[in-house]
């Protein structure tokens, strides 16, 4: 092979300029390992020579460093685009109005005809019946061309306010030219006679300000996009979204203050998540995920199809009272033993599992985060509902959904559940005998030693089988290894937990938010259990999901609360209907 000699020379000669350097100006710690030709730490890319070798510029440019610098640039081109727009704090305006008077705002720093509104209406209905009233909101500005003050647009916002007591709404004007017009007002208006308390906020927006749903739909699905195929671990995607969120909210609307952008937080949805997590990791210890299942493996008897459906059935209302994925976390391990056991492919008792975790998840609303986002939204409370009715409406057509899953399981995998188990280990063996047959020992010398190796697989099958076979029979074995490992801490924590969920159904009857009782609960329970290590209870915690329902309170959401449960129920009918189209067709 040719050696490129005038390489190695320019490497020499580089290595002993650096160490010349490294005597002369005794420039620290990292220059006399330089000088002694050890590597120093933040000097790996010169290791080779130093100097930018091919090699060194191969092993920089690998998929997980791409990764890196673009999530980098992103978040420094969404930090720069955010500081470039002027911090404006959104002060909404305290007034009182009634068919006597209307209010009025200038509007500044006019950009475009789009103008966003923030309303809210508070009345005293224990003294007068406010039913009939209607609030008006009117865009007005003075023609610089023809001089006169004229009307650009209203909105009649009479149904939402008493549909919810806040409202927030985006109004088109469609002008020719925004421009011509100057010295912008925003007039609200009431018949009502008596007064009513109003809220209000009205900002010029961005042009783009139209395309909101798209900026966010877009800033989602990439989300989604990265969190899918594993291009970024699920937390540090959800932050890139963050930076990118606050940024288009920042050049549509306006760079809003650190106390309004904590204020968006949906600490209910936090709330609640937290405590049941501490709930759920404490009642986890005790081994009760792994004693029933092998409780359900002792019922089923050996039969793989009864095993599938009453592991399918286990998961899914574990998953509704308590959270989907601990439930697969805790019940993954003890079904890929229950598996092995049985010479069952992992996955299709795995997958199964999975989709009959969201299934159940789907049922109540703290099956899993996207119920919680839903349930703790104000307009979604206001509307009535509730963790019964919540439960009550999502009973049929989840119900709807298993049925076709199980019709799924049976249709697809009737080969691998409808056998006697160890059915494949059985074939393998036969086959490796008929195999063995052809070979005879007074034959050639390599045929002699093919039919040992072969007689020794058979003989390691048959030992498998053996076994399996005794594991089988001996279902003692496991119920010995997975047991109840602190009956005390597991009835307390049932008691516990049978109280919270008890609680969640009266929860609008006592006036008590579902992240309080979770909070309660949590706080009774470690009290209860002892527990005096802080760590010890913060581990049980999974942190990295609070990223993700800070994107969904993230600012962009603003004028549009709704838009990312309307994209979530979107994007989930869109599997749904992939789902039942695999299952047909």
């Amino acid at each position: 092979m040719y050696r490129d000699e005038s390489r190695d020379e320019s490497r020499d000669e580089s290595h002993t300029e650096l160490h010349d350097f490294g005597r002369e100006h005794e420039m620290g710690e990292d220059t006399l390992l330089m000088s002694s030709g050890k590597t120093p730490k933040g000097f790996k890319i010169f290791s080779k020579g130093y100097c930018m070798s091919k090699d060194c510029m191969h092993d920089l440019i690998t998929w997980d460093n791409v990764k890196l610098l673009t999530c980098f640039l992103v978040t420094i081109v969404a930090t720069i685009s955010f500081s470039a727009v002027n911090e404006m704090p959104e002060q909404n305006h305290l007034a009182a109005l009634s068919a006597s008077g209307y209010w009025e705002e200038s509007l500044r720093n006019v950009r475009s005809d789009l103008v966003g509104f923030s309303l809210s209406v508070r009345t005293d209905q224990s003294h007068y019946n406010y039913s009939n009233y209607n609030v008006n909101v009117g865009v007005y500005a003075t023609n610089m061309k023809t001089g006169l003050w004229q009307q650009l647009g209203t909105w009649d916002a009479t149904k939402q306010v008493h549909a919810r007591s806040h409202v927030n709404h985006m109004m088109d004007l469609q002008l020719e030219d925004w421009s011509d017009f100057d010295n912008w007002t925003v007039r609200i208006t009431t018949n009502e006679t008596q007064s009513i308390g109003i809220e209000f906020l009205a900002l010029s927006l961005d042009y783009n300000a139209r395309y909101q749903v798209l900026f966010a739909s877009l800033i989602l699905i990439t989300m989604y996009i990265l969190i899918i195929l594993e291009w970024l671990h699920s937390t540090l995607a959800a932050m890139v979204a963050a930076f990118i969120a606050l940024a288009t909210y920042a050049q549509l609307y306006t760079r809003p203050t650190l106390t309004a952008i904590v204020m968006r937080i949906d600490f209910e949805t936090l709330g609640l998540l937290f405590g049941m997590m501490i709930l759920v990791g404490i009642f986890s210890s005790t081994g009760f995920f792994e004693y029933v299942s092998v409780k359900t493996y002792k019922l089923a008897k050996g039969n793989l199809w009864y095993l599938a459906c009453a592991l399918c059935a286990l998961t899914a209302v574990l998953s509704a009272l308590l959270d989907n994925v601990t439930t697969i976390l805790l019940l993954g391990p003890i079904t890929i033993k229950l598996c092995k056991v049985l010479d069952l492919p992992p996955k299709t008792l795995l997958l199964a599992e999975v989709i009959f975790s969201n299934i159940g998840g789907g049922l109540t609303v703290i099956g899993n985060p996207p119920n919680i986002i839903i349930a703790n939204n104000r307009a979604v409370q206001e509307a009535g509902v509730t963790f019964g009715n919540f439960m009550l409406h999502m009973f049929p057509p989840l119900l709807l959904t298993a049925t076709f899953a199980y019709l799924y399981l049976w249709k697809y995998h009737k080969k691998d559940l409808f056998r006697e188990p160890n059915l494949g280990l059985v074939t393998d063996i036969m086959a490796w005998k008929r195999t063995l047959a052809l070979f005879t020992s007074h034959g050639p010398m390599g045929e002699a030693s093919v039919r040992e190796a072969l007689e020794e697989h058979v003989m390691a099958l048959q030992d498998d089988l053996n076994n399996s076979t005794s594991q089988l029979n001996t279902i003692s074995e496991l119920e010995s290894r997975y047991t109840i490992r602190d009956y005390t801490l597991f009835l307390m924590s049932s008691i516990v937990l049978l109280g919270v969920i008890a609680m969640f159904f009266f929860h609008s009857t006592i006036h008590v938010s579902l992240a309080w009782i979770a909070l309660a609960g949590a706080m009774m329970l470690i009290i209860l259990a002892g527990l005096q290590d802080v760590d010890e209870v913060l581990t049980k915690v999974e942190w990295g999901l609070f990223p993700l329902i800070l994107l969904c309170s993230s600012p962009l959401f603003f004028f549009s609360p709704l838009l990312f449960f309307s994209f979530s129920s979107l994007f989930f009918s869109f599997l749904s209907f992939l789902f039942s189209s695999l299952l047909f067709f």
